[in-house]
């Protein structure tokens, strides 16, 4: 079975799986691979059957599969997916304020970058 994947808030996930069906052997640990386009992540557990990831980027998609190995070999467990949650938007840069006459001025500012 995939990982089960769970926000415990906007950019930290729990990832919590079982041993698999047939082990044909002793499992000897577990290997968790989170990934993306542009990411891989990877977490040796030895025989836990669950790991805590932090300060995942906001909004963002990723797949996961968990590997066990024994000692002749590994298995992946089919993939999981879950998109982080959405968090306050940041990256301003500095605001510019320029007065235009006696009662009004222009703020301007750039569109922060997307994360």
């Amino acid at each position: 079975a995939p990982p089960t994947l769970t926000l415990t808030d906007p950019t930290t996930l729990l990832a919590e799986w079982s041993p698999p069906s047939s082990p044909n052997g002793i499992i000897l640990a577990f290997r968790i691979t989170l990934f993306n386009d542009t990411l891989t992540l990877i977490f040796d557990r030895e025989l836990e059957t669950s790991a805590t990831v932090a300060n995942l980027r906001p909004f963002t998609f990723y797949e996961a599969f968990v590997t066990a190995n024994n000692s002749v070999g590994s298995v992946d467990s089919p993939t999981a997916n879950i998109t982080t949650g959405e968090t306050a938007p940041s990256g301003f840069d500095q605001v510019v304020i320029a007065a235009r006459g006696p009662r009004h001025i222009l703020l301007s500012w750039d569109v922060p970058a997307a994360t």
